[in-house]
């Protein structure tokens, strides 16, 4: 009699026997874990959009309440470190410092969250 054999079940979700089609393409886990870098990389993108627009209200202010100008450099660099600082914390990301966040922008896809 030929036993037959038994695959494991899927690491993720537990529910079928693990294959390729299964993980990659139906498992409802792997679809919720690739959903949640877009996610992320949604909110970047709009929290990008208000920390730019703060930044240079804050900019313009210093300008004119304080004769303070800071170069378009400046202004970008704490762009990216406001960002970095509203994800943690929208995020509740712990692992990670701000300067740590805030290099990974670019590639936040490597970010193990």
């Amino acid at each position: 009699m030929i036993q037959e054999v038994q695959l494991p079940l899927c690491p993720l979700c537990s529910l079928v026997e693990e294959t390729p089609e299964h993980l990659f393409l139906h498992c409802l886990a792997s679809w919720w874990f690739g959903n949640s870098f877009r996610n992320l990389e949604r909110h970047i993108w709009e929290v990008t959009f208000f920390a730019t627009l703060w930044s240079m209200w804050l900019a313009r202010n210093d300008l004119i309440f304080n004769n303070v100008t800071r170069s378009a450099s400046v202004v970008g660099e704490l762009v990216k470190t406001r960002v970095a600082m509203w994800m943690k914390a929208k995020f509740d990301i712990k692992v990670y410092s701000v300067e740590d966040f805030r290099s990974f922008l670019g590639g936040i896809r490597m970010l193990k969250l």
